[in-house]
């Protein structure tokens, strides 16, 4: 199952990222869009490895799958799927970290004026929401009552079940703020490289999270 970080409809996997006609910076300069984009698409690509996630690609670009841009990656829940327990638990919150650190990297690049979610970390959000949706589940004893397939779904859930809910958000929400901190540096050298080529692949990722250059496309 492959992850789409970006925001467009679902098909064979999901993707999450910053949509430009929803993002709400009408008084921004492009530059200003294109970088906020960069640091966002960054967060999700740096993260995503550091949490040994496999990835195809990341791009500021549209493409084939994501009519935005983002960061094309495995699930790691998807893969731990027939796992025990602990260890698709342990799977969904690296998806729900991988998920939340663009808009984490947006926020720490370009601080919030105001407690308002912004519009364009919608899709990210809802996605997280429901990762954290089907780790109740899971860990209550419901994981057959999730849907077959990926993407977000509905289901009713109880008071208690909607207050675990949010807490698991929370701390996860908590966590991947702590963890893009302490990967600021990466981001920003991943971020800053997104602006000159659009596009970088794993290996490329990998290379600049190390602190490494590249060169004519090549890791250094």
């Amino acid at each position: 199952m492959i992850l789409l970080y970006a925001d467009c409809a679902f098909a064979s996997g999901r993707h999450f990222g910053i949509t430009p006609h929803e993002a709400g910076y009408a008084m921004n300069s492009k530059g200003k869009l294109e970088r906020l984009k960069a640091y966002h698409e960054a967060g999700h690509a740096v993260v995503a490895r550091k949490l040994g996630i496999t990835m195809s690609y990341v791009t500021t670009l549209p493409t084939e799958e994501m009519t935005a841009g983002g960061a094309l990656t495995n699930s790691a829940s998807w893969l731990a799927r027939d796992a025990d327990q602990a260890t698709q638990l342990a799977a969904i919150e690296k998806d729900m970290k991988a998920c939340l650190a663009g808009p984490q990297a947006q926020a720490r690049y370009q601080p919030r004026k105001t407690k308002r979610i912004p519009n364009d970390w919608a899709s990210d959000f809802k996605l997280a929401k429901s990762f954290a949706t089907k780790a109740v589940l899971i860990k209550n004893g419901r994981g057959a009552d999730i849907p077959i397939g990926e993407g977000t779904f509905e289901i009713v859930l109880g008071a208690d079940d909607l207050a675990e809910v949010a807490r698991l958000f929370h701390r996860i929400w908590n966590e991947t703020e702590a963890l893009v901190a302490k990967l600021w540096p990466a981001i920003t050298l991943v971020a800053e490289e997104l602006l000159t080529r659009h596009t970088l692949f794993e290996d490329e990722v990998d290379a600049l999270i190390e602190g490494k250059r590249l060169t004519g496309g090549e890791p250094v």
